[in-house]
C-alpha cells in the first residue's frame, strides 16, 4: 500500500520532517508546522483505527512510529 493512499501517513512524514528541521534550525515556525501535521496525522489515524484492517495496518504502524519519534519533549 502506498503512502498516497493513506493521507494520515503523509501527514506523519511531514510532521516528522518539520520537527527534525525545527530541532536542527531552532525555527519555531517549523515546530508549529510539525504540530499541525502531527494533529492531522492523529485525526486520520483515529479514523483508520476505527476501521482497522489488513490494508491499513502497515500505515497505522508507520505513522505511530513516526509520531512517537516526534514526541520527544517530555
Amino acid at each position: 500500500m502506498a503512502a498516497r493512499d493513506q493521507p494520515f501517513l503523509v501527514h506523519a512524514v511531514l510532521a516528522f520532517g518539520a520537527s527534525a528541521m525545527a530541532w536542527e534550525q531552532g525555527n519555531p515556525e517549523q515546530k508549529n508546522l510539525g504540530y499541525y501535521h502531527g494533529g492531522k496525522a492523529l485525526e486520520g489515524m483515529q479514523d483508520a483505527i476505527s476501521s482497522f484492517s489488513r490494508e491499513n495496518a502497515d500505515a497505522i504502524l508507520a505513522a505511530s512510529i513516526l509520531l512517537s519519534w516526534q514526541a520527544n519533549e517530555w
